[in-house]
């Protein structure tokens, strides 16, 4: 059978992406829904929830990096018509997210008793340490969760898991309005009824996909539940640095927050602002990602090795130019687009010119983390893990602490050098596509 035309591959890939887009961004839901009914409180609120948030997403996207290795995979085999041993992935894969569960709720409860001190802020502090502690309980049913999207998008049953997410921001939103400001006779719970609620919301996400996948499991194959080590390996070494990569660029972002709280609570809040928008459109992106690791990976599997090359060019170029447009609709509309958060006149004002640095950042962002997927679905990703450390922590991160802090520009210094670490990492990883031979493209290890 042939390869498809590139018109053909570049259809089949937004079809395949477009789904797990909306996916993504129905993850993201449950932290817009919580930062609109926080904000409902006051400004402070909002900058409790940010500073909580950064102390969740780091560890949380870092565990949660490691299951993408299914990706790749389940990919690669489907490409090499091996689809019996994809239960197999399921089963490890489930088995992948206990292991990471336990590690991930010793981590955010030792980081629960230092709170105190890494949130240096009494009126933030206030909001964090409930919102905190009742949301880092979800952790284990959203890594399971996310085991069973990746087997459902192998097997091309995306809507039905994007249906699930749907259901679960609409049960958030409601829960929020009910727990937060007591209707129905309840009590009034405030910031403490929001993590309630997302935990609920994410509890149950899980429970609808195990009910997805008890309906749809093939059962004429034997069930193996049993530990497979091999598998399990092949898991943790092509995953770690898909975990570290995601880990130092979301704990940029979250060192970043700790800065603004040395500015004022003010700036922290115009600050989750600008992290909510910038993870709203990277789910874009991660979309375009994910599909560009299936589909490089497929063809891998088949060995048709320049094909998968051409594949990431079309995904890394369709999504420079889908952000870029993105990017340009953002910052002529700033004005409305910060109004959807706040009314504060002085929030808004304070959002302008961060907006515009997000704007830069978002296209870049799409470039770094398509060319990520490609590399992904080829089983490279130590390359992608080493050079986001170095362009954010040696590049990124060292010019946004000068300019916040020395060069008084603040907040808006602060976003300048976050962006500049974003530039150079999309610099250098499509150089790094660019020179690398389409024979350098392997399959995972067996």
């Amino acid at each position: 059978m042939s390869s498809p035309s590139l018109k053909q591959e570049f259809i089949e890939s937004i079809k395949f992406a477009f789904p797990i887009v909306l996916t993504q961004f129905g993850f993201l839901g449950f932290s817009i829904i919580d930062l609109y009914m926080v904000s409902r409180i006051d400004l402070i609120a909002i900058g409790g929830l940010g500073s909580a948030n950064s102390l969740f997403w780091p560890i949380f996207t870092a565990l949660m990096g490691v299951i993408f290795a299914i990706d790749a995979l389940a990919a690669q085999r489907y490409g090499a018509d091996d689809k019996h041993s994809l239960h197999k992935l399921l089963i490890q894969g489930l088995w992948l997210a206990i292991i990471l569960s336990i590690t991930a709720l010793v981590v955010f409860f030792s980081v629960y008793n230092y709170l105190d001190i890494i949130i240096d802020n009494a009126k933030l502090l206030h909001y964090a340490k409930p919102y905190y502690f009742i949301v880092i309980l979800s952790a284990p049913f959203l890594l399971a969760f996310t085991v069973l999207q990746r087997y459902w998008q192998a097997r091309g049953v995306s809507k039905a898991i994007l249906f699930i997410v749907v259901l679960a921001n609409i049960l958030n939103f409601c829960a929020n309005e009910i727990l937060i400001f007591g209707r129905f006779g309840l009590p009034q719970m405030g910031i403490t009824g929001a993590a309630i609620s997302t935990t609920v919301s994410r509890f149950f996400m899980l429970a609808a996909a195990m009910w997805l996948t008890y309906k749809n499991f093939d059962r004429d194959k034997p069930l193996e539940i049993g530990i497979d080590t091999k598998i399990l390996k092949q898991m943790f070494v092509l995953g770690i640095p898909i975990g570290l990569m995601l880990l130092f660029e979301v704990s940029v972002f979250a060192i970043a927050t700790q800065f603004t709280t040395r500015i004022s609570a003010q700036a922290t809040s115009v600050h989750h602002i600008g992290i909510v928008l910038i993870s709203i459109f990277y789910t874009i992106p991660m979309g375009i990602s994910s599909a560009a690791a299936y589909r490089v990976g497929y063809f891998v599997g088949k060995n048709e090795l320049s094909y998968a090359k051409k594949i990431g060019y079309i995904a890394i170029l369709s999504c420079a130019g889908i952000m870029a447009i993105i990017s340009i609709s953002l910052y002529t509309n700033a004005t409305f687009i910060l109004g959807l958060f706040t009314s504060d006149p002085q929030i808004i004002k304070m959002g302008i010119p961060i907006l515009w640095w997000i704007t830069i950042a978002l296209t870049f962002d799409g470039v770094q983390c398509t060319v990520a997927g490609c590399l992904r679905g080829g089983s490279r990703t130590q390359i992608s893990s080493f050079t986001t450390f170095i362009c954010h922590y040696a590049v990124g991160l060292p010019l946004a602490y000068y300019l916040c802090f020395h060069y008084a520009k603040n907040l808006e210094g602060l976003w300048m050098g976050l962006a500049s670490g974003l530039i150079a990492i999309a610099i250098v990883l499509f150089s790094y596509w660019l020179f690398l031979s389409a024979d350098k493209l392997k399959k995972c290890e067996e």
